[in-house]
């Protein structure tokens, strides 16, 4: 008991520490759980103000769910059952319509409970056509319900990309012995990360409009690509892994502050990073921007209200921040919250 109580003050400490005095709050905090729920990190948030997540309940069994402050809370497995699914596998992505897509198990005569890939919309659950002996994963989705595909054929040996829409579908390919695509924006670029040679290759009507060539002993892994083209992600070595941020105007730019490991979560169209900042003692969430630089958001909001913003998962065009926090009157809790600038 002694020891955990001098673990919350140092915690406390260091929030203070590394906050300093601020003036006013700069941001409203929003408690975002299903009751009895303990929310993971995989967490969504699309430029309407709505979260995606995936949640534990106390019997160990996990659900997905979508939330807005208007709505509430719509529990998408219930949902997808009622619509006709065996059951909901994964959502992979939600988009600024406020469109899924995922995997779903859909009853089938030639193969019960296989994988479908599905683009869900205010008009149903439709599910991505796809051949007898292919799996389709369905990796990311743009505000135009553009769809970028990966589709497997032979158990895997043979992979093919491609972005899907409700009005037809259009191959993606990059001349690399090894690349795979990560990510889609709104100008519908495609993001590859290519291990041989190592770069990172921007895909774009049908041809390579940008190459960004990793350092020599490193290579890159993407966190994010915003509607501008703007890239975060990490150079990975032998020596540490280096938070950096590639803009698409070509600055490079290491996220860095000494004696402190940052982690990059997300950026926005305005170049506004957020993520995690650790040292042995303690951990916050984060926010970068040009101007700003590294800001800990737990001086930005009301020290009253008992939070501890542990991590930030994602903002949006807005500037709302989904971030996992705690109470200090609860540590052991995790709990996923809504920062909203006030």
């Amino acid at each position: 008991m002694i020891f955990r109580k001098i673990l919350m003050l140092g915690v406390a400490l260091s929030v203070l520490f590394c906050t300093g005095a601020e003036a006013a709050s700069r941001y409203t905090v929003t408690e975002i759980a299903p009751q009895q729920a303990v929310v993971g990190r995989d967490a969504v948030l699309n430029d309407q103000g709505q979260v995606l997540a995936r949640a534990r309940r106390e019997d160990a069994t996990w659900f997905h769910f979508l939330w807005d402050e208007k709505q509430g809370f719509r529990l998408l497995d219930e949902e997808a059952i009622q619509l006709g699914a065996t059951r909901l596998e994964e959502v992979t992505a939600l988009n600024a319509a406020g469109n899924l897509i995922g995997l779903v198990h859909w009853p089938s005569p030639l193969c019960y409970g296989c994988s479908s890939p599905f683009f869900w919309n205010g008009q149903g659950l439709h599910l991505i056509p796809q051949d007898e002996d292919e799996l389709t994963i369905p990796i990311a989705m743009n505000r135009h319900n553009q769809v970028l595909l990966a589709r497997h054929y032979g158990g895997g040996e043979d992979t093919r990309w491609s972005i899907w829409s409700p009005h037809g579908e259009q191959p993606v390919a990059v001349k690399s012995k090894v690349a795979y695509p990560v990510a889609l924006n709104d100008q519908g670029q495609v993001l590859f990360e290519s291990l041989s040679p190592r770069e990172l290759l921007v895909w774009h009507n049908g041809k390579v409009v940008r190459r960004i060539a990793a350092p020599k002993g490193t290579f890159t892994q993407v966190i994010a690509f915003n509607n501008v083209g703007d890239i975060i992600g990490e150079l990975l070595s032998e020596r540490g892994d280096t938070p950096m941020l590639w803009t698409h105007t070509g600055h490079q730019i290491k996220i860095a502050r000494p004696g402190y490991q940052i982690q990059l979560s997300d950026l926005n169209d305005q170049l506004e990073l957020v993520g995690e900042m650790t040292t042995n003692s303690s951990q916050v969430a984060i926010l970068w921007n040009p101007i700003d630089e590294l800001v800990n958001l737990n001086g930005q909001i009301d020290p009253q209200a008992g939070w501890v913003l542990e991590r930030a998962l994602a903002i949006n065009a807005g500037g709302k921040i989904l971030a996992n926090a705690h109470t200090l009157s609860d540590p052991s809790q995790q709990r996923l919250v809504l920062l909203a600038p006030v």
